[in-house]
């Protein structure tokens, strides 16, 4: 069917545009906004489950200007400027400003008190001159969906010149001009800097959580927890506050992501989510959801048992090894990542990763002018010579026969407390300091006993619980008290208040 035409058009005046109707006004649509906002990157800290309504990006379509509220998310709004800048009002327009470009909604009469999200941009209309579903709908058309996806979000934010600005060279915000294939373009001035790509940030755990909360990954309540189990189980560090991946989160990463890359992908994990979420509203039964997810990971898991943990923890180098001519590969040990023999245990050579041949040669070769050797005692495990040796903790005896005898001990002998062991019975708790510098009490018959207690113990009974061990335990906030080792006794008695306080009055 072919549309009737008007008697008489006119030039738009706009490119894309081309010609329009004689009697119809062509003006820009962004001189009918009141103003045009979105909402900032701190609202995450203000999820609660009882709140006004925060609007995302998911509650946009692209096939209709009605909100889709099936999954909503509560604020708790904060006081100040921010809760009434991003506000949502009958009548707003919502445009997705990430992500799919294109998405709109008009917020309906009746809307109980809503806020935007920093994906979404939040456009006021004057009253009476342009109805908000007309903008709504033209958004969605074929045009207004080529003009923003062409466009941008320039197309959005940026303001109209007028001829006085351009007049005055005002090109603070001045685009390329179009170009056609085949145009030639003078070349005003060279330059010969040199610039690097710069890899982008490591992730903060503030920006740890931004990326979480848009990929869908967690809730608010979850995302400490993420972060606690990276740390602990020493996937990450922090380093300058921003995460340094180690070793073994470099191999577990790669791991996962060779043989459960459904599982650790992150539309997976966003959709299980938001299935969980409906399992806690009481709209999806649980056992569906699991079985669904259990089936599939099962027999993944199956097809996966014969995977050696050499297979994911090993490489092959093409070097041979100096000492017996064997193949070299990069190996996976307690302290990381190193190169070693494929030889092992028949041949004991091995380097630091990120030395060469030569260097590991020279250094052992001065190593071994530096040892030490203890004249008046022998190995109490092979009868061999106890030297003086360096590592990464600093210097400590061990048996000259080494890999094949690993027996060690501390170059000076750990300080004594005196404390008879609470578990044995039998050892003392002596001081000792953990890899990253920290002293810990242990008892010395480790490890046939590995009873061990942060704070300096004493032989005192729990008033509370009869545990034969108290500690003396300082912190800023409560002074210096004794305390029970017991997590589940959980006694105190304050010996001194914090620095700058007065001693609490007796009860």
């Amino acid at each position: 069917m072919s549309l009737p035409r008007y008697a008489e058009y006119k030039d738009s005046g706009v490119e894309w545009l081309g010609e329009v109707p004689a009697h119809w006004r062509v003006y820009p649509l962004k001189r009918e906004l009141d103003f045009l906002t979105s909402g900032s990157r701190g609202w995450a800290e203000h999820y609660a489950d009882d709140g006004a309504l925060f609007i995302r990006i998911g509650n946009l379509t692209r096939d209709s200007i009605h909100l889709d509220l099936t999954d909503i998310q509560r604020v708790a709004v904060p006081d100040g400027a921010e809760g009434e800048r991003t506000k949502v009002q009958p009548g707003d327009i919502l445009f997705s400003i990430t992500a799919y470009l294109g998405s709109v909604a008009v917020a309906p009469d009746g809307l109980e008190p809503a806020f935007v999200s920093q994906h979404v941009a939040l456009a006021r209309l004057r009253k009476g001159n342009v109805l908000p579903v007309w903008v709504a709908y033209v958004a969605l058309s074929w045009v207004g969906k080529t003009y923003l996806e062409t466009q941008g979000f320039i197309a959005v934010y940026q303001e109209d010149k007028d001829s006085d600005d351009a007049a005055a060279g005002d090109d603070d915000e001045a685009r390329l001009p179009v170009l056609e294939v085949g145009d030639e373009l003078p070349v005003d001035k060279l330059y010969g800097e040199q610039h690097f790509t710069q890899p982008p940030p490591r992730y903060s755990e503030a920006s740890l959580v931004k990326a979480l909360e848009e990929y869908g990954i967690g809730r608010p309540s979850t995302y400490a927890s993420i972060i606690k189990t990276l740390k602990d189980r020493e996937y990450v560090t922090l380093e300058k506050k921003r995460f340094e991946p180690t070793d073994t989160g470099d191999i577990v990463n790669k791991f996962l992501t060779e043989h459960f890359e459904q599982y650790v992908d992150y539309n997976f994990t966003a959709r299980l989510e938001d299935q969980l979420d409906d399992i806690s509203n009481g709209k999806r039964q649980w056992v569906p959801v699991l079985d669904s997810f259990w089936q599939g990971f099962k027999k993944q898991l199956e097809e996966k048992e014969g995977i050696s943990r050499a297979e994911v923890t090993t490489q092959q180098l093409d070097e041979a090894c100096p000492k017996c001519g064997k193949p070299l590969n990069i190996r996976f040990g307690k302290r990381g990542r190193f190169i070693g023999c494929t030889g092992y245990p028949e041949c004991d050579y091995t380097r630091n990763l990120n030395e060469t041949a030569e260097e590991a040669a020279a250094a052992a070769a001065a190593e071994q002018e530096e040892l030490v050797v203890i004249e008046d005692r022998v190995c109490p495990e092979d009868g061999g010579q106890l030297v003086i040796k360096k590592g990464r903790f600093g210097k400590f005896i061990g048996c000259a026969n080494y890999p094949k005898c690993k027996h060690i001990e501390p170059l000076e002998k750990p300080r004594d407390t005196g404390v008879t062991c609470p578990v044995c019975k039998t050892g003392h708790l002596v001081e000792k300091k953990s890899r990253y510098g920290k002293l810990f009490y242990s008892c010395n018959t480790y490890p046939k006993c590995t009873y061990a207690v942060w704070n300096p113990p004493v032989a005192e009974n729990c008033p509370q619980c009869g545990w034969p061990v108290l500690t003396i335990k300082t912190t800023k906030r409560r002074g210096t008290e004794k305390v029970c080792p017991q997590k589940e006794c959980g006694w105190s008695e304050v010996i001194a208040p914090p620095a700058g306080k007065d001693e609490a009055p007796a009860d």
